[in-house]
């Protein structure tokens, strides 16, 4: 009975782990700190899963089908987040309604960067539980006479001046570098994702 009891904890404890580590990584963590906390989250709950299969394996008596499937579960779902594409990819489909209003906005000046150049960081209105924009909920925005708009939703903030982002862009001429560096071989800073929409890293 008590290894049963402690098998259940430890299941819980790995599938809470595996569940959250995929939006605590992508939203709450940024460059050099998603470094440093994910190598002991990640190998605590790898030496969790690694108890919990021994238990399971050795005292065959005491397993229940929640023992199981957890175990089988935390794993598949902690391995499949543990880079954070699956995430990225989700809340990029999901959210482009809400990217496209706030692209709209500043197009119309409702949103301003707080540069009066209109290029620059601009805060976002609003405290939601997932930024829009990730490390600040803030993107960067570079604007012209012309109507041309050129938008960075942060995906990683990075450390220094690296950084990954949905971009939105009508700029002709960034358009067609980004073509081309999609079709360079070895590119994997630069996917075209929708219409007008790229996925950058620098």
């Amino acid at each position: 009975m008590k290894k049963q009891k402690t098998k259940t904890i430890v299941t819980t404890i790995i599938l809470v782990m595996a569940i959250i580590q995929g939006p605590l990584f992508y939203y709450f963590t940024t460059g050099f700190f998603k470094m440093i906390f994910l190598v002991p989250f990640g190998l605590t709950g790898l030496i969790l899963t690694v108890c919990l299969l021994v238990g399971v394996l050795k005292y065959q008596s005491s397993n229940t089908k929640y023992h199981i499937l957890g175990l089988i579960l935390a794993f598949t779902v902690g391995i499949g987040t543990i880079r954070g594409d699956g995430v990225e990819y989700l809340d990029f489909k999901f959210r482009m309604a809400e990217r496209s209003k706030i692209v709209e906005d500043v197009k119309k000046g409702i949103l301003k960067p707080n540069s009066p150049l209109n290029n620059g960081i601009c805060e976002l209105p609003g405290r939601e539980v997932f930024p829009i924009s990730n490390g600040g909920n803030a993107i960067w925005v570079e604007e012209n006479q012309a109507g041309i708009t050129s938008i960075d939703f942060y995906i990683d903030r990075g450390f220094l001046d690296h950084y990954s982002a949905f971009l939105y862009t009508n700029n002709p001429t960034e358009m067609a570098n980004l073509e081309k560096a999609i079709t360079m071989k070895g590119n994997h800073v630069v996917k075209k994702i929708d219409r007008n929409w790229y996925r950058v890293a620098y």
